[in-house]
């Protein structure tokens, strides 16, 4: 047998190591000719040192040291090849109960893991975005350099968000002579981080420009609402390819409802899940009074949701909701696969139960979308009606094209094969399930 190559490998003790151990022992690098010689380093700094030093040949760590390495935090510049994949669970802030907003962080000892730690140059840059200085914060240790623990009363238990998402913090560009009145105040609300603060400018902001820079970098959209002194508000929403938009004069009612109506036909048109269970629940249901008993089911159901979560007579965490969506479709995808297979189940017999029951469900769904952009505080009824109308215009044009393309499909002369049934429920519950790990997945 030949003899195998030595690769030294020097990394943490930690659960993202696993798969470098299961590849040793099921004789993986052996059979590629690699004898793996793992060695548990004692801190960050340790691995760069010594792969500088030429002890190891590959260091196997966290972003957060890539970052501090590049950073150049006090060592030299980098001469480390470096293969960087991300996994942002790894870069969170971990917060006390109570601790719901970077504001709620001022006064308080936050923990990092080193001090050469790219999570010290994320929680730096996060907390000066938030107009922190040097003495609104003290900083501790969670270990010493030799393993021990500080003993700090350290934050911990509850997750307070993902600061990376906030090192590509974007910018808004107000127009000349704008003074900023209060520093800007940002939170995390479930998947979304919000900052609020207050501008003054001679003459106003109404038929000036606002626009958005730095909408890259996984920055999809962004939602602007304009809140006036006399209780008004403006919602745009701003793509990458059009990143700013022109602040109205002081706005009635008619516009307010316009507003908000195509912010919900817009949710519904780009909420896939949303979309995928409405699907499902078409290729199950049959005969135009069933098809609008179970619409109308499900638009009653997911209204009285999201009039309840949106005026704040129930909480939901939105996660757990999110992945229970991703459930209730995989579940309709199964009941079309046992109706095809001559076991009609709940949904085919009594469609309108099942649309209700987890109508209820996306309503919360739909509640959180609209948590983020927030009400009008003049005309929270008018905005959230006019929302909920838009939802339904949007679902009632995708229900009709739907039904429009089976129609058309139904009339082609092709030759339908019997595992062609099977592919549509099938594929939905293939992306569905997967939802439903992701979205599990993002609890831990």
């Amino acid at each position: 047998m030949a003899s195998l190559t030595k690769l030294r490998l020097i990394q943490f003790r930690a659960g993202y190591n696993l798969p470098v151990h299961a590849g040793r022992e099921q004789g993986i690098f052996a059979r590629h000719g690699l004898d793996i010689d793992i060695t548990y380093t004692p801190g960050s700094l340790y691995i760069s040192d010594a792969l500088r030093k030429g002890e190891f040949e590959i260091g196997h760590t966290g972003a957060d040291d890539i970052v501090a390495d590049v950073e150049d935090f006090g060592g030299g510049p980098s001469s480390l090849f470096i293969f960087m994949g991300l996994h942002s669970g790894l870069l969170s802030i971990v917060g006390a109960p109570g601790m719901t907003t970077v504001e709620s962080l001022r006064g308080k000892e936050l923990a990092v893991d080193a001090r050469a730690s790219g999570f010290v140059f994320i929680l730096e840059k996060l907390l000066r975005s938030n107009g922190f200085g040097p003495d609104d914060y003290n900083r501790a240790l969670v270990f010493h350099p030799d393993g021990s623990s500080p003993g700090h009363n350290l934050i911990d238990l509850k997750f307070l968000g993902k600061p990376l998402a906030i090192s590509r913090r974007i910018q808004i560009r107000f127009p000349q002579s704008t003074t900023q009145v209060t520093a800007p105040q940002g939170m995390f609300n479930e998947n979304a981080y919000i900052e609020r603060w207050r501008i003054s400018r001679p003459g106003g902001l109404a038929g000036q420009t606002l626009s958005i820079d730095g909408m890259v970098g996984g920055v999809t959209d962004v939602i602007v609402r304009i809140e006036r002194q006399d209780g008004t508000s403006q919602v745009e929403r701003l793509l990458p390819q059009s990143p700013q938009f022109i602040v109205k004069a002081a706005t009635g009612t008619a516009a307010v409802a316009w507003s908000y109506l195509v912010l919900g036909v817009e949710h519904i048109l780009g909420g896939i899940d949303h979309l995928l269970f409405v699907l499902a629940l078409l290729l199950i249901v049959r005969g135009g009074k069933r098809i609008l008993m179970t619409i109308t089911a499900f638009t009653v159901a997911h209204s009285i949701t999201l009039m309840s979560a949106t005026l704040g007579w129930m909480h939901v965490s939105g996660p757990p909701v999110e992945a229970m969506i991703a459930l209730s479709i995989v579940f309709v995808a199964a009941e079309i696969v046992h109706g095809l297979r001559g076991k009609h189940g709940l949904t085919a017999r009594a469609p309108w139960i099942v649309a209700f029951s987890f109508g209820l469900l996306h309503g919360f769904g739909f509640a959180g979308a609209l948590a983020q952009v927030g009400l009008p505080q003049k005309a929270v009824p008018l905005a959230l009606l006019t929302f909920n109308v838009g939802v339904e215009v949007g679902q009632l044009m995708f229900v009709a094209v739907a039904l429009a393309a089976r129609a058309a499909l139904a009339r082609l002369p092709a030759p339908k094969q019997a595992w062609m049934s099977f592919a549509t429920p099938y594929a939905i519950g293939c992306v569905a399930m997967f939802w439903v790990i992701e979205r599990v997945a993002a609890f831990f």
